[in-house]
C-alpha cells in the first residue's frame, strides 16, 4: 500500500499498479503508480505532484504551441460547426478561457529506479476538444511532450484494459 497525501493507494494485482483519486488542477483525478518503488517514493512523487500543479500554465501553453486546436475551434464557431452538449456556440473563446477549461482526466506516474515519469490525459470543460482528451508525457526532468494530440476517451479506457499505459514504450 501506498500513502499519498493522506491518502492509500491499494496495490491492484491484476493490473501491477497503485491506483486512486487525487485532487490535481482542482479537480479529482484517477491517479495509477506502477514500476520499482523505493523507500523515497513518497518525497520524489510530492515533488512531481507540486511541479504539475505549479506548472498547469506550461503545460496548456506547450500543448497549443503545438496545436491548433485553439484556432481551429474558434474557426469551428465562426462557422457555426461547434455544438457542446448538443448546443450551438456562436461566441469566439479567448485564450485565456480556453486555458482555464482544461483538466487533468488521468495522470500514471511509472516509477523508473530513481526517475518518475509522468504520463497525462488532459481534458477540457466545456468539452471544447469534442469527446478527446490530450496526451502529455513528462520527462524525469520535466520535458514536456506532447505525445498524442488527441485520444478518445474510449481510446483511454483500451489502453488501461490492455495495459498499455507504460509512458515511453517505443511502439507508440
Amino acid at each position: 500500500m501506498l500513502k499519498i497525501r493522506n491518502k492509500f493507494f491499494t496495490f491492484n494485482e491484476d493490473e501491477k499498479e497503485h491506483r486512486e483519486y487525487l485532487s490535481i488542477w482542482n479537480k479529482e483525478t484517477e491517479v495509477h503508480f506502477f514500476g520499482t518503488i523505493n523507500k523515497d517514493y513518497e518525497k520524489n512523487l510530492e515533488e512531481k505532484l507540486v511541479w504539475l500543479e505549479k506548472n498547469r500554465l506550461p503545460i496548456i501553453d506547450k500543448f497549443i504551441q503545438e496545436d491548433n486546436a485553439f484556432n481551429s475551434i474558434n474557426q469551428m464557431i465562426e462557422n457555426k460547426e461547434l455544438e457542446i452538449n448538443n448546443q450551438k456556440i456562436f461566441s469566439k473563446i479567448t485564450e485565456e478561457d480556453f486555458k482555464s477549461s482544461f483538466y487533468i482526466k488521468l495522470v500514471n506516474f511509472e516509477f523508473l529506479q530513481n526517475d518518475i515519469t509522468i504520463d497525462s490525459y488532459m481534458g477540457t470543460e466545456p468539452d471544447y476538444l469534442m469527446g478527446h482528451f490530450v496526451n502529455i508525457k513528462i520527462t524525469s526532468n520535466f520535458n514536456i511532450n506532447i505525445h498524442y494530440t488527441y485520444v478518445l476517451p474510449s481510446l483511454i479506457n483500451q489502453a488501461i484494459e490492455r495495459n498499455l499505459r507504460k509512458p515511453w514504450k517505443k511502439e507508440d
